[in-house]
């Protein structure tokens, strides 16, 4: 399960000040990872086709995994809206608002590497406007904004009445171009009042908030905060843990898949993340991990328990329902925004990921985040580089497995 109905009925008080926000003025959230953005966000497309039965609002992200997941999101808690990609987004603009009118419609000007030119393409969406002014703006509820390039924002200005932006400045990647809080707000002209900061964290439970925030490199005021009723506050289920397997180069992998599988054997009804670095190591681990679970009769018994896999710039399948209980094998940059119950890294030792993509990686985890690692003095050098901070504050444990 992604989320309950309880988590969109029922807010906090300052999640609740922001979903009650007027639509006469463009907003902008901010907040650091687990403080409810993306409910956030659906509540607000939901409000807003409630309110303005006569407009068209749009919940818009860049990643393709992240729009994926709200759909299903969306599906499973019954709420009805319209989302879409960011290049999808203004692909259906110019064809469904341009319609031929403009050069934008016929080839928008993009950059050698095929992103949009919004240099060029903000001029000519002026001279469309000017042209035909009556063309029917849209509202947009803008998720993991940080991540859309600048000259987006000033376009939005000819195509937009309203903006909703949520965004977190600390899970910048180096996969985009990035955004600061400060550009976009003065790219559309958003004054602090109309700027709210989420702080409390309803996704992680302490200890995963704190591992997490040893590699948290942002402004510390902005760390989050853990919801003060403890009866808010979610369960660990276990200790943040690397656990170093037997250095057997023939069954290496499936020492790893072993332990996944055995946690998916005891909590069949979990969404499962499996975190890998390697590109090109995602579809032969998703096999592999779907290969060891059709010998477990108990997840067999389960028609709803699946195996899925994504890689990074390729088509998100249709039926990828990101959802369904079983496990999802991908790289941590596809998760912004998404949740699991629990999250297990491999290769690790093998990464150059960035302190701000193991800041989003980890606080993926609702209940339990794992590392497997091979027992080797080259990768525990590597792993325990890497959980440095972690180790030396006792925030994660060891254990070697027999």
């Amino acid at each position: 399960m992604c989320f309950s109905l309880g988590d969109i009925a029922v807010l906090d008080p300052e999640q609740r000040i922001i979903d009650e926000a007027t639509f006469d003025e463009n907003w902008l959230v901010y907040g650091p990872a687990g403080t409810g953005k993306t409910i956030l966000a659906l509540k607000r497309v939901e409000r807003m086709n409630r309110m303005l039965p006569n407009e068209t609002t749009l919940f818009v992200s860049r990643s393709k995994v992240l729009a994926q997941w709200v759909r299903s999101a969306a599906v499973e808690i019954g709420i009805g809206a319209s989302i879409k990609t960011y290049d999808q987004f203004f692909w259906w603009f110019v064809k469904d608002r341009i319609k031929g009118d403009s050069e934008i419609d016929r080839d928008p000007p993009t950059l050698d590497d095929g992103a949009f030119d919004w240099d060029q393409i903000v001029p000519l969406l002026e001279v469309a406007y000017t042209a035909k002014p009556d063309w029917a703006k849209i509202n947009l509820v803008l998720d993991e904004a940080q991540d859309l390039p600048l000259g987006f924002f000033d376009a939005c200005k000819w195509m937009c009445n309203r903006v909703f932006i949520l965004m977190d400045e600390n899970q910048k990647t180096d996969f985009w171009d990035d955004s600061k809080r400060s550009e976009i707000a003065q790219r559309l002209g958003i004054d602090p009042v109309h700027q709210r900061l989420l702080k409390v964290n309803h996704r992680n439970p302490l200890e995963i908030k704190s591992l997490s925030e040893t590699f948290f490199d942002g402004d510390v005021g902005e760390l989050a905060e853990i919801p003060k009723d403890p009866k808010d506050r979610l369960k660990l289920e276990a200790a943040p843990l690397i656990r170093w397997l037997p250095l057997n180069d023939e069954n290496a992998r499936r020492d790893q898949i072993d332990q996944i599988i055995s946690y998916c054997h005891d909590q069949p009804t979990a969404t499962v993340c499996v975190v890998s670095p390697g590109k090109n190591d995602i579809r032969d681990l998703r096999d592999r991990i779907e290969e060891y679970a059709g010998h477990d009769i108990r997840l067999q018994a389960k028609p709803d328990w699946t195996v899925r896999s994504y890689v990074a710039k390729m088509s998100v399948p249709a039926n990828l329902d990101m959802c369904a209980p079983g496990v999802i094998v991908s790289n941590s940059i596809n998760f912004k925004g998404s949740e699991f119950r629990a999250v297990f890294l491999i290769d690790w030792d093998k990464s150059s990921e960035t302190s701000a993509s193991m800041y989003t990686t980890i606080t993926r985890a609702k209940g339990r985040i794992e590392v497997l690692a091979e027992n080797s003095e080259i990768s525990k050098g590597k792993i325990r580089g890497i959980f440095e901070k972690a180790l030396n504050e006792q925030l994660i444990t060891e254990v070697e497995a027999g």
